[in-house]
């Protein structure tokens, strides 16, 4: 199943990288395999990593 994790400003995906592992394996986190996502986590266009 597709799973979207969007963020708003000031913020970057780089605030959901400790989900995507028990969301795309379940199984590696104690679990269930069945219960996993395809994980979409898009940046929003501008807001991405800011520069100086």
């Amino acid at each position: 199943m597709p799973l979207l994790l969007t963020h708003g400003w000031p913020n970057s995906v780089v605030e959901y990288l400790n989900l995507v592992g028990p969301l795309t394996d379940p199984g590696a986190h104690g679990g269930d395999p069945r219960q996993a996502f395809h994980v979409v986590a898009p940046s929003v266009p501008g807001f991405g990593f800011p520069g100086r």
